[in-house]
Formats: structure tokens, sequence, C-alpha cells
């Protein structure tokens, strides 16, 4: 489990969208009564990204992903610049994973020793009965997700949100430390609406 906590802490962020294991579930929610067409320079938001949940993310991890979704949004036509009075859009990222636990139904079956059946007519053999026992059983994971947050400038209101989580394996952790531009990409498919 320490192996499993060590990797997550270093390639949290492209962890959850790699793999053909399991793919996130993607929500995506935005103002439909905002005009996205004149939004056309993003800047950073001062919290640029935030960190969530009770695993750290590495530095060197945040500056990957705020490169893949700079270059995301400028093939989409934006323009990043630094200063926020002149940008029309602010952007905010929130990476992070918590450990979860649920549980599942099992059905084991158990063999009942009371249970006897009459061979031939002579002699009677054993032959036991089968019971099915269902139970639930509880399992920890380690979920991780990935939200991104656009907020008009003018009045600091949320006008596009879209959120990825992912039940995290040591398997999706393992070579996958440049998939910065898959997360950029999945997140902001819808963006802009139209």
């Amino acid at each position: 489990m320490k192996i499993s906590k060590l990797l997550i802490i270093l390639s949290l962020s492209a962890a959850f969208l790699s793999g053909c294991a399991s793919s996130p579930k993607i929500y995506t929610d935005y103002d439909t009564s905002q005009s996205f067409s004149s939004y056309k320079k993003i800047a950073w938001k001062q919290d640029q990204i935030l960190v969530s949940g009770t695993y750290p993310v590495s530095e060197y991890t945040k500056t990957k992903m705020k490169k893949a979704f700079e270059d995301e949004l400028t093939a989409k036509g934006f323009e990043f610049v630094e200063n926020n009075n002149d940008a029309d859009l602010l952007l905010a990222l929130t990476l992070g994973a918590r450990d979860k636990i649920k549980t599942r139904r099992v059905t084991e079956y158990r063999i009942d020793p009371y249970s006897w059946r009459w061979g031939s007519a002579y002699y009677p053999y054993y032959f036991p009965d089968t019971i099915p026992v269902t139970q639930e059983v509880p399992y920890q994971f380690t979920e991780g997700s990935i939200s991104v947050d656009f907020f008009d400038r003018a009045d600091m209101r949320p006008v596009w949100h879209s959120n990825a989580t992912k039940k995290l394996k040591v398997q999706d952790l393992r070579g996958v430390s440049n998939n910065q531009a898959q997360v950029a990409n999945s997140l902001l498919e819808g963006f802009p609406p139209l």
C-alpha cells in the first residue's frame, strides 16, 4: 500500500485518465445564458492549482498540468495573458486523491454438513448440499479527481466547470508521466460550448 501511495503522490494528475482498465467519469456544467463567443483572453486565477484530498501533488506535476491546459486552450484559439485585468476568463484547476471505502455483495457457497441422501436401497452415502450465503464485504480504493473552473473576470462568477474522477490502480500509475495533454483534452472537450 505504501508503494501505491508514493506513486500516487508522484503522478496523480496523469494517472487517473490513463490506462484502458477503467475510463474516468467526466461531468461538465456551464452557464447556458452566457455567450462564450466574447471570451478571447484567459489568465490563471491567483490560486492557480488547488490540491484537495489526502495526497500531496508535486510542484513538477502542477507545472506540467498547467502547461498542458495552456497548450490545449491555445490550440482552441484562446490567448493566455499574465495580468488578470487583461483577461476575459480566469482559469483554476483542482487536483486531488483520497482513499475511499465501499462495499460490494459477495456470494459464497457453503456446504451444509447436515444434509444426507440415500444412495441405493442397501447403503447411504454422504452428499452434502451447498447453501448460497451473500454478504456485504468492504473494500478500500483510491479515487483521483481533477476539476477545471472558468470564471468571468468582470463579475467573478463561475461560467464553466468540468470534473473527472477515476478509481486509481497501481497499473494506472506506471509509465504515465506524459499524459497531461490527454487529461487536458478530455476535460476541455466541450469547451467552449456552442
